[in-house]
């Protein structure tokens, strides 16, 4: 790094057209991020020449200083002339010209990388054309913030050959707007600027694509949460909405992989490097973006970047003061799919208009977020807010899906038991199809119904099956490979867990369900295997605690099991499936009373009857382990379907009592 010393102030050079002045630069401190440090401390003698270059460039309609380029281009342009490039960072321009708070992160908000990249295109493009005989040229080093200034000789200016007008790059021209008017998540932001009562719209939008990076083999990519810089996180569950909007948008194409909301959703808040991203999430591109509502004006940016190396692709910014945004919703949305697709190659999927009603959508939005909260209270909001939207729309398919999914959630964390919720998960789920045949993740909730209700396998895996089909997610495919475990195809099990993994690598739910798949083919590596992903993900997470309990006392070890399961005590003591282990392991070590009073514990705390069925086949209790299990049946748990391979029962496997369990839940004919 250069020293603040003698040897790090700029000298007079020369170019082919006249002087430069040049301003050295230090190495970048934070990756992706563009700073300067060290700038002259005396001032330039042909400072009054340059500002006087700039108040005409300013006057004109390129870099009006009422825009955000003018306002921009003049920042750096003075603060340059006063010696103060050491100031300038991404940081300060974002607080100082884009008036962004004081939490401002430039790593996940590109808005000043991507307006100093169009005010340097603007630039070039001037100075080719209408600015070719300037007297003075401003212009920005790669990489640096801090301008230079060409000062072009005299006699140069008056020949007509010095300055031939060169040819600019072509430009990917921005896609027309669709008829079709989209409002899946600005109808939502509709809402909010009709209270702020504004009557005329102004809507810019600008879009870049550098052609020489236009063709990307983009065959993975994530979509990370929008940022919302709305004052007080106001409108968090709008950055949400957009950010599973994009997701879901850029899922239609089957040819490229899109990274499922929970491994996104990992690195909320978290300001990580783009490239680090790329390879957790072993990814080709990384869309990113940010929300903004400062009274009636709104701001969404986008701006895609490779993984690799966090080169910038593409950008997109929209703002808007208009009541009434739904005929540019459309090009928000597309403009996305259509630069991926010039990027790529290939004609963008269409994109689903999920409701026209900006009220119905807004309501929607407000029970998602509340749906991903997870909480007892946050489930009953969400199905609250799902039947108030679908009130506004009654022809609204997500909406109805959304209640179904409230529903099946809150029987695992409410008394809601699924004898209640089931009628009406069935009832939501098939008027979600009704209403909309493509909607893969209904078939998804109608084949658990079908499979962990009904006991109809052959239902089921129609339905699993079409949920795929339609395009369905991670979600609905780790759900057929645990299923497909329970039927002992366990290869496809394999399989489907895999590729589910792939889509959320930073989801628990595919390596938990494998686990099973393992302990069922009685694969103890692959156990191991299994439980080491869960601890990458996650070192804290219970479950894999929990199963090293399980692993250890199918392996006899019932030391492991005991250490483990103080350990859990210790950490978890309010947690409920604390007693089933500790319940276990004392079952495990032979130790009776103290067994028994756990299980006394676990029923108080609900604790599922297939769990208590396990904790009596410990203690060699054939009676009480298929009372149990008889129990689970009625209350149509879903784990009662490992009954056919679940190693714990290998003793009263040949009860005909099992035997007659086994043919009740339709796993054996």
């Amino acid at each position: 790094m250069p020293s603040e010393s003698a040897s790090a102030w700029p000298k007079w050079g020369t170019s082919a057209h006249g002087k430069i002045i040049p301003y050295p630069r230090k190495r970048l401190q934070m990756p992706g991020i563009i700073e300067s440090h060290s700038s002259p401390r005396n001032p330039d003698l042909r400072t009054a020449e340059i500002r006087a270059t700039l108040a005409r460039l300013l006057e004109g309609q390129n870099f009006s200083s009422s825009s955000r380029r003018g306002q921009l281009l003049r920042y750096l342009v003075e603060h340059t002339l006063k010696g103060d490039a050491d100031k300038i960072n991404e940081y300060a321009i974002g607080l100082e010209v884009f008036q962004r708070p004081e939490s401002f992160d430039p790593r996940i908000e590109s808005v000043v990388r991507t307006e100093f990249s169009r005010l340097r295109q603007r630039l070039k493009d001037y100075y080719a054309e209408d600015g070719r005989r300037d007297a003075i040229v401003i212009d920005f080093p790669p990489r640096s913030y801090v301008a230079s200034f060409t000062f072009r000789e005299a006699a140069k200016l008056r020949d007509p050959t010095a300055f031939p007008e060169t040819a600019r790059a072509p430009q990917l021209v921005p896609p027309s707007a669709r008829q079709a008017r989209r409002v899946w998540i600005i109808g939502a932001i509709t809402v909010l600027c009709i209270a702020a009562g504004a009557v005329a719209g102004i809507m810019l939008w600008r879009q870049h694509v550098s052609l020489a990076v236009a063709r990307q083999p983009i065959h993975a990519i994530v979509v990370l949460p929008f940022e919302d810089y709305s004052p007080n996180h106001q409108d968090e569950y709008i950055a949400d909405g957009i950010t599973e909007e994009l997701t879901n948008d850029l899922a239609q194409w089957r040819d490229m992989r899109v990274v499922a909301r929970t491994s996104a959703f990992a690195f909320k808040g978290k300001g990580e490097d783009i490239r680090q991203i790329g390879q957790q999430l072993n990814v080709d591109a990384v869309l990113e973006g940010s929300f903004t509502r400062l009274g009636d004006h709104v701001r969404i940016t986008a701006q895609l970047n490779r993984a690799t190396d966090g080169y910038h692709l593409w950008s997109h910014s929209y703002e808007t003061q208009s009541k009434d945004m739904l005929a540019m919703q459309d090009e928000v949305a597309t403009s996305i799919t259509d630069a991926i697709g010039q990027m790529r190659g290939g004609s963008p999927p269409a994109i689903h208009e999920p409701t026209t009603n900006p009220q119905a959508l807004d309501l929607y939005l407000q029970g998602e977020y509340q749906y991903y909260l997870r909480t007892p209270e946050s489930l009953k909001k969400a199905e609250e807010l799902f039947n108030d939207a679908i009130g506004k729309d009654p022809n609204f398919a997500r909406a109805y899906l959304g209640v179904g999914d409230a529903e099946i959630a809150e029987t695992s964390l409410t008394t809601l038991t699924q004898k209640e919720s089931i009628p009406r998960v069935r009832e939501s789920a098939q008027k979600a199809i009704e209403l909309d045949p493509s909607l893969g993740a209904a078939y998804g909730l109608l084949a658990d119904v079908a499979y962990t209700w009904d006991w109809n396998w052959n239902k089921a895996e129609e339905e699993f099956r079409r949920a795929l089909d339609e395009g369905a997610g991670a979600d609905t495919r780790t759900r057929y490979g645990w299923s497909l475990t329970t039927r002992g195809r366990f290869a496809e099990a394999h399989m489907q867990l895999r590729q589910a993994a792939e889509q959320d690598p930073l989801s628990l739910a595919p390596p938990f369900d494998e686990f099973f798949t393992y302990g069922f083919e009685r694969d103890v590596a692959g156990q191991k295997q299994a439980l080491q992903r869960m601890m990458q993900i996650r070192p804290e997470f219970l479950g894999a605690h929990a199963l090293v309990v399980v692993m250890a006392i199918e392996q006899n070890d019932c030391g492991t099991a005991r250490h483990e399961a103080d350990w859990i005590a210790k950490t978890y003591p309010a947690v409920p499936v604390t007693q089933t282990v500790l319940a276990f392991a004392a079952a495990c070590e032979g130790n009776k009373p103290e067994a028994l009073r756990r299980i006394t514990q676990m029923s108080a705390h609900n604790a599922p009857h297939y769990q208590l069925a396990i904790a009596y086949a410990l203690l060699r209790d054939p009676d009480n382990a298929i009372a149990e299990l008889e129990r689970s049946g009625d209350a149509h748990e879903g784990q009662i379907l490992y009954l056919k391979y679940d190693p714990f029962f290998d003793g009263i496997r040949n009860d005909p009592r099992y035997v007659a369990l086994e043919k009740r839940v339709g796993l054996i004919p």
